[in-house]
């Protein structure tokens, strides 16, 4: 049912764009009817057939035109555009005497704008992914099953192995908190966060960005405190969901019973899917750690 509606939405997506360009095209839409119309028809099937096709996110322009451009919230938006262009010309323009050549102006203008509308819309201009930021976590819309916690080894590189004793504990998360309980000090206990929501739907990991060609920014807040006042180092960083090759990361000593706030700025590969890690190292003591208000948040 779904597809259906979906080729519906295209196709008439597709029949707007002449629609909305008739009083630009000089007679052109007039003299050509049909061939506009099986054209617009045959461009709603082509995209109708595009939205169905799975499409790989190595193949970039096929990728960004079906997940990117030509997304059904898109194509409603695009439509919603043309129906207020067309409104706007067919009663406010007369309504107000705009009369040629300043109809066709003004309704020149308008066309571009729809245009530029829409392309910003897709994020097509560069310019309009500078202004905003994308939103990859907020615990104040989580619960404990979006996280997965377990007990490691202090990692070796030379062997590429987590190295013995492996931490012991749990944890937990409530009102937007989370809480590693340690009972014991060795290995690093691993918290992974695994719901990452993406386009109306919560993906296991942040997918790759296709528009980027060099490193991914992300700012990582959220605010410590060590309930007993024991040391805790955490550590924070983004890791390959496929591999788990660490990039870059950021720790932090955690000894205070008060609330501190941290904020940091970390990196990772544009070519890879991601996933976000805290670990729990360096424990002082059998204790426990709270990590409050954890955000996670792209800088495009």
């Amino acid at each position: 049912m779904k597809k259906i509606a979906d080729f519906f939405l295209f196709i008439t997506a597709a029949l707007a764009i002449p629609t909305t360009l008739k009083e630009a095209t000089n007679g052109f839409y007039e003299k050509y009817p049909h061939q506009i119309l099986w054209s617009s028809i045959g461009l709603g099937i082509l995209l109708s057939v595009l939205n169905s096709a799975k499409i790989k996110e190595n193949e970039k322009t096929l990728y960004w035109l079906k997940h990117k451009a030509f997304t059904t919230r898109n194509i409603t938006i695009f439509i919603l555009c043309t129906l207020v262009l067309s409104i706007l010309t067919t009663f406010i323009f007369p309504f107000f005497n705009l009369a040629l050549p300043t109809s066709s102006v003004v309704y020149s203008t308008s066309i571009a704008m729809v245009y530029v509308l829409f392309l910003l819309v897709t994020d097509r201009i560069p310019f309009s992914r500078l202004m905003h930021t994308l939103a990859h976590f907020d615990a104040s819309h989580s619960k404990r099953s979006d996280f997965h916690g377990v007990g490691g080894g202090i990692w070796d590189e030379p062997t590429k192995k987590e190295l013995l004793p492996y931490a012991t504990g749990s944890f937990d998360f409530e009102n937007d908190t989370l809480i590693i309980d340690r009972t014991n000090t060795g290995g690093r206990f691993k918290i992974t966060v695994k719901n990452y929501p993406y386009e109306r739907k919560n993906l296991a990991y942040i997918p790759v960005d296709s528009f980027q060609d060099s490193a991914r920014t992300f700012e990582v807040t959220c605010e410590v405190r060590s309930v007993q006042g024991i040391k805790h180092t955490l550590a924070f960083a983004f890791a390959d969901a496929v591999d788990h090759r660490w990039f870059q990361s950021s720790r932090e000593d955690v000894a205070s019973i008060e609330w501190r706030r941290i904020e940091l700025t970390l990196t990772a590969s544009h070519e890879s899917k991601l996933k976000f890690r805290i670990d729990d190292l360096d424990v002082s003591a059998p204790s426990s750690v709270m990590i409050r208000g954890l955000k996670i948040i792209e800088k495009i």
